[in-house]
């Protein structure tokens, strides 16, 4: 199964595909936005990457916590887009947010994932 992704240009080196963090950021808190920070926190890690994590926004607040992908078995994400959701509030893509509302805010565990068919290029 091929993933779905919530990336942006900033997330990876010189990848000008995907949009701009800064296009997102809102003043706004999103509807469920406690149970979005938790399932994105929880979800189950698919790479692990050595090094920190920057506030890509505000460079001044410092390391924010990894660069790990993380996924649920459909969707994928760095494992600090969580703190963005809760810092400024960053608008998600509305079909992720609805497939979140459809697993109950619970991502699954690990053993419910088949990671042998999983496709993350």
């Amino acid at each position: 199964m091929k993933l779905k992704s919530v990336m942006f240009s900033e997330f990876e080196d010189n990848d000008s595909s995907n949009s701009s963090i800064a296009k997102f950021i809102s003043t706004e808190e999103m509807l469920n936005e406690i149970d979005i920070v938790n399932y994105l926190e929880n979800g189950i890690p698919l790479i692990v990457c050595p090094g920190p994590a920057s506030d890509l926004i505000e460079p001044k607040n410092g390391i924010i916590g990894t660069r790990h992908i993380l996924t649920d078995g459909v969707w994928m994400w760095r494992s600090d887009l969580q703190y963005y959701v809760r810092k400024y509030h960053l608008v998600l893509p509305a079909e992720f947010i609805q497939h979140m509302y459809e697993q109950e805010w619970i991502p699954p565990l690990e053993n419910e994932i088949d990671f042998e068919n999983l496709d993350y290029s």
